[in-house]
Order: structure tokens, then sequence, then C-alpha cells
């Protein structure tokens, strides 16, 4: 709090932009506020969980593209869809 008031008070003295004030003001709502906490907490169980499922997908999708261009890649249409393993995702 008090860095933050300085911070206002040399910006209102020397016409400039309070950035110390700018870059703290979500740190202390966080700090502050209890709610806020648990929100972010919660964001945070949330993004955890969502990884675990875009791992999930992400595994899935090359799993079976390296499925895909094994089985494909002695025929000809392996050999002009899929140069790369990389054009197998596609």
């Amino acid at each position: 709090m008090i860095v933050c008031s300085a911070d206002v008070i040399r910006a209102a003295v020397f016409y400039q932009y309070p950035y110390v004030n700018n870059l703290c003001r979500p740190w202390v709502c966080v700090i502050f506020f209890s709610s806020i906490r648990q929100n972010l907490k919660s964001v945070l169980y949330d993004f955890k969980d969502s990884l675990i499922v875009l791992a999930s997908i992400f595994i899935y999708i090359c799993y079976f593209s390296a499925i895909g261009y094994f089985i494909l890649e002695g025929t000809f249409q392996g050999y002009s869809d899929f140069d790369t393993y990389g054009d197998t995702f596609y």
C-alpha cells in the first residue's frame, strides 16, 4: 500500500503515468479479497484438469496419425498424400 501510494503521489507531482501502481493493482486485489483468491484457485484447478483433457486429445491425434502414416507409407496414396509424418496430422 505504501509503495502504491508513493507512486501515485510521485505521478501527480511530476505529471507522469503511475506504472508501479498499475502493476501492483492486481496483486493488491488478490491479497486483500479472499473471494478473488478462492476464484483464482478454482480457475487454476480447472486449468490443470483441462490440460489433462488437451493432452489426451493430442496423444490421440498423434497415435492415429502415426498408425495412418505407417499403414499407408508403402502405398501410392501414402506417397502422394503423406510425404512426411507431419503431413499426416492434416
